[in-house]
């Protein structure tokens, strides 16, 4: 899990993992500093709707986080 977690950190892709009630679990460093999360630690309880635009949040509620699931 280490080793990923520093891959997925080195990444310049925006990388954000979420759960099946759309709470964000972890976010890359590129991910963290694009949505002003803080860079180190344990994310706060952030529902991953809170990262779009008012009108982009339906499209994520019907089409991503399904998929996501």
């Amino acid at each position: 899990m280490n080793r990923l977690s520093e891959i997925l950190d080195a990444t310049p892709d925006l990388v954000l993992m979420i759960d099946t009630h759309g709470q964000l679990t972890h976010a890359n460093t590129a991910a963290r500093e694009r949505f002003g999360l803080a860079m180190a630690g344990a994310l706060n309880p952030t529902d991953a709707t809170d990262l779009y635009a008012p009108y982009e949040r339906q499209r994520f509620l019907t089409e991503a986080l399904p998929t996501a699931e």
